[in-house]
């Protein structure tokens, strides 16, 4: 979902510039919500902080 206060051309290229920084992260996040069970999802996120404070 995008929202901006008004739709114009210059407003919509902002707020699809910052979904797409970072390669894209937020973009592909709010795609993949979209496939998986929200359980799913919590457990992926469980294993992805897991992972992170081994490192």
């Amino acid at each position: 979902m995008i929202i901006v206060k008004e739709i114009t051309e210059e407003n919509i290229r902002k707020a699809l510039a910052t979904y797409i920084e970072n390669s894209g992260y937020w973009l592909k996040l709010y795609f993949l919500a979209g496939e998986f069970e929200f359980n799913t999802l919590e457990n992926m996120v469980k294993k992805i902080n897991v992972a992170n404070e081994e490192v």
